[in-house]
């Protein structure tokens, strides 16, 4: 289990009170769920914002496994023999 620390922070009243609200309407207490939710929403932000940074470079990625994925299916003819003109390319 990860060490848990204390926290104090400032943040807008409205913000907090429709934040404690989510968090009774889902648990319908807020005793021992708050301080969870607020992890969970704080590591949710950082993995969206990790994954916003990196879409980029998985579009890159996806767009390379597809053209593979296309060279591949070039290499192997209808009867299942690989076409050895089409071997230097990748």
């Amino acid at each position: 289990m990860p060490e848990k620390i204390k926290v104090s922070f400032y943040i807008d009243r409205d913000v907090w009170e429709d934040f404690k609200y989510f968090v009774f309407q889902k648990h319908g207490k807020l005793h021992g769920v708050l301080g969870k939710e607020i992890a969970k929403a704080l590591d949710m932000y950082v993995s969206s914002t990790i994954e916003e940074r990196n879409r980029p470079v998985i579009i890159s990625i996806l767009r390379e496994i597809d053209r593979l994925n296309k060279h591949v299916s070039n290499l192997i003819e209808y009867n299942g023999f690989i076409r050895a003109d089409l071997l230097g390319e990748v």
